[in-house]
C-alpha cells in the first residue's frame, strides 16, 4: 500500500492512515510493530501517523501486554483508539418507530430515545426523526467538537453511495433522498451515512461483538421483524467488505401454491413467518374468536403486538402456537437453503420469536433436518438477544466505519 504505482503521495498517505487506524480499531491495543507486520508498512509510515494522531487525541500509548508475540526483546508500547475521543449519533427510522441512541468509537451506549409513533406517510416520520436528531445536536449530552458523524438505517434497497432510499415496498415510499433530507432537517454539517437497517446491525456486531466474530472469515445476520434479511458479510480486518448482495431473504419464494397480493405471492418468506403477517393472522384469529388465551392478554379484539403473541403461545393458545411453530419451520427452511447455497461461517439470528424455547428448538431441528452438510462439519449459529437498540447501534457502528476513512492531519 505505502508504494502503489501510479498513486499520488497525498492519495498513498490517506490511504496509509486510513488502513492504520482501521488496524489499531481491530486489533487494539497493538504494538507499532505489529501493525507494521500485519500491513507491510515501514515502521517510520506507521510512527509518523500514530504520532499524529495521539498529538489529536485520537490514540493512547498503553503498556503492551507481557509475552506478546508483538514485542519481542524490549517492550514495546501498544496504542490503542481513545474510547471517548469521539462520538456518533445512531438512528434507526421506520414507520412504526424511531431509535436513537450516541454511542463513543467502542460502541457504548451513552445516550437513547425512542418514539413509537406510527407515521404511515415518510414525510412525517422523516420530519420527527429529524426533531430527535436536532434536539440531541443542541443538547450538552456530548461536547459539540467531539460529535464526529451520524447514522441513519432504515428498512428497504439503500444505495449508501448517494444516501437514498430506492424502494420499501411494505411502506409505499420510493426514491427517498434520505441524506438530503436530513441535512435539511436537521442542519448537521458533519458526516451523515445512511444503511439499510439489517446491514447495519451486521456492521455493529462486526465493530462492537469481537467475541462473536474474531476471526470468522465471513457470516450472515439474519434479522425476523416485520420483514426478513440476511446480508451475507466478508468479515476482514479492514472493514471495507461490502455485502454479497442485498440479503433479501424475506422475498424468498417458500409456498409457490400461495396466492398473490399487490406486494408479490402470498408465499414469501415475509408473507409467511414476518411478524406483520403474524400479527395480521392472530388479528383475524381474535376477530372469530379461535384465540381466547390471546385475547384474555390483549384485553379484547386488538391488534395484538409480537410479544403478547409470543406470550399467548407460552400460555397455551392453540392458534398462536400452531402459527409460530410454522414460522419457525419456514425460518428453518430458509436458513437452511442459505446455508446449503453459500455456506457462511457463522450465522447470525435475531429475533423475537425466539423468545420462546420451543419455537428455537423446532427452527433447530428443521435446519438439521434440510442442511447438506458432512457428517463431521457444523453451522456455527449465534443467536443474538433481541435489542430495541440494536438498530440505532448499527447506525452508529456504520457511521464509525466512515469515521475510520478519514485523514487526521
Amino acid at each position: 500500500m505505502e508504494n502503489i504505482p501510479g498513486n499520488n503521495l497525498p492519495r498513498v498517505k490517506v490511504a496509509n492512515q486510513a488502513a492504520i487506524r482501521r488496524m489499531i480499531y481491530e486489533y487494539g491495543p497493538i504494538t507499532r510493530a505489529g501493525i507494521a507486520e500485519k500491513l507491510s508498512l515501514t515502521l517510520p509510515t506507521i510512527t509518523t501517523n500514530i504520532s499524529s494522531m495521539i498529538a489529536s487525541g485520537l490514540l493512547e500509548e498503553l503498556p503492551a501486554k507481557e509475552g506478546s508475540s508483538l514485542s519481542l526483546g524490549r517492550r514495546a508500547n501498544a496504542v490503542n483508539i481513545v474510547s471517548n475521543a469521539g462520538y456518533f449519533i445512531g438512528v434507526e427510522f421506520r414507520r412504526l418507530f424511531r431509535h436513537l441512541c450516541i454511542t463513543n468509537y467502542r460502541g457504548e451506549v451513552i445516550y437513547s430515545e425512542v418514539d413509537n409513533t406510527d407515521y404511515t406517510d415518510y414525510n412525517e416520520c422523516m420530519d420527527h426523526t429529524c426533531r430527535m436528531i436536532h434536539k440531541v445536536l443542541h443538547s450538552d449530552l456530548v461536547p459539540e467538537e467531539k460529535l464526529c458523524g451520524i447514522g441513519i438505517c432504515l428498512p428497504g434497497i439503500i444505495d449508501p453511495v448517494s444516501g437514498t432510499l430506492g424502494a420499501h415496498r411494505q411502506n409505499n415510499w420510493y426514491n427517498k433522498d434520505i441524506l438530503s433530507d436530513v441535512k435539511r432537517l436537521t442542519g448537521f454539517k458533519g458526516p451523515i451515512s445512511v444503511e439499510n437497517n439489517t446491514l447495519a446491525r451486521a456492521y455493529g456486531a462486526q465493530l462492537f461483538r469481537k467475541d462473536l466474530l474474531r476471526d470468522i472469515p465471513s457470516f450472515t445476520y439474519m434479522y425476523i421483524f416485520s420483514g426478513i434479511a440476511c446480508p451475507l458479510i466478508l468479515n476482514n480486518s479492514t472493514m471495507l467488505s461490502n455485502p454479497v448482495g442485498p440479503g433479501e431473504v424475506g422475498y424468498m419464494i417458500i409456498d409457490p401454491s400461495k396466492p398473490r397480493n399487490e406486494l408479490g405471492s402470498m408465499g414469501t418468506l415475509h408473507s409467511l413467518a414476518g411478524e406483520r403477517s403474524i400479527a395480521d393472522q392472530c388479528f383475524e384469529a381474535l376477530k372469530e374468536g379461535n384465540a381466547p388465551v390471546l385475547e384474555t392478554i390483549c384485553g379484547g379484539i386488538v391488534r395484538p403486538t409480537f410479544p403478547q403473541i409470543v406470550q399467548a403461545q407460552k400460555d397455551g393458545d392453540p392458534f398462536c402456537d400452531e402459527l409460530l411453530l410454522s414460522a419457525a419451520y419456514y425460518l428453518g427452511i430458509a436458513v437452511a437453503n442459505v446455508d446449503n447455497l453459500i455456506r457462511p461461517h457463522s450465522m447470525l439470528i435475531e429475533g423475537r420469536i425466539f423468545s420462546n424455547p420451543k419455537n428455537k428448538e423446532h427452527f433447530l431441528n428443521t435446519i438439521r433436518e434440510n442442511q447438506f452438510r458432512l457428517s463431521d462439519t457444523k453451522t456455527q449459529l449465534i443467536f443474538i438477544d433481541y435489542d430495541d437498540f440494536s438498530g440505532a447501534k448499527g447506525a452508529a457502528a456504520v457511521a464509525i466505519r466512515a469515521n475510520l476513512e478519514q485523514y487526521i492531519k
